[in-house]
């Protein structure tokens, strides 16, 4: 007499079926090693900010205290320190919300790698948005300072202008290859556990 059953061949079969079923695999390591190269780049870049916030203050403050600035740029540093304190505040928290993470297992590390390309998405529209931004103010700038001279705008305009659109632009490129490098994360089915 056989003991078992009907359902438990079509138990047994569909185990077979999931355990065939393919699979991707990860190279831990070599996504650790990703992940620990943009930490680094980063925080070069969360420095720089910081550093680029801080001149701003002290450029404004030296400026108005020893009035030897003219009142546009007064104005335009007071705009762009205001302007740069939120930024980086908001570029410290993107940033501080993934370094908290721990990298100790394979899932902490693929969660890890997630929320820093979700990070990395935000500071890509952060940096578009503030792009953006920033060109009625630079071209207000230039055309106060160049009030009363004899030199032509338009080139000044034309510079200002051409940085601001490449910084959109590649702003935008990063932010959609970071996108395009998570959904292809994510189609391969890996979602990890916490992904806070």
């Amino acid at each position: 007499m056989n003991d078992k059953s009907p359902l438990d061949d079509q138990w047994q079969s569909l185990v077979d079926d999931w355990q065939s079923q393919p699979y991707q695999k990860v190279d831990i390591q070599a996504l650790l090693k990703q992940s620990q190269k943009r930490t680094l780049g980063a925080k070069l870049l969360l420095l720089f900010d910081i550093v680029a916030t801080l001149a701003i203050i002290i450029a404004f403050i030296v400026g108005y205290v020893g009035n030897t600035m003219s009142t546009p740029t007064l104005i335009y540093l007071a705009i762009c320190g205001l302007g740069s304190v939120p930024y980086t505040l908001y570029t410290i928290k993107i940033r501080r919300q993934t370094w908290q993470m721990a990298e100790t297992s394979p899932d902490q590390i693929i969660a890890r790698t997630l929320h820093g390309l979700e990070g990395a998405i935000k500071y890509g529209k952060l940096l578009k948005y503030t792009s953006v931004s920033l060109i009625p103010i630079v071209n207000w700038y230039i055309y106060e300072i160049s009030k009363g001279t004899d030199k032509n705008q338009l080139l000044a305009h034309t510079i200002a202008n051409a940085i601001a659109v490449a910084m959109i632009a590649a702003s935008y490129y990063f932010q959609k290859k970071r996108e395009k490098e998570r959904d292809n994360f994510l189609a391969k089915g890996f979602k990890p556990k916490e992904m806070c």
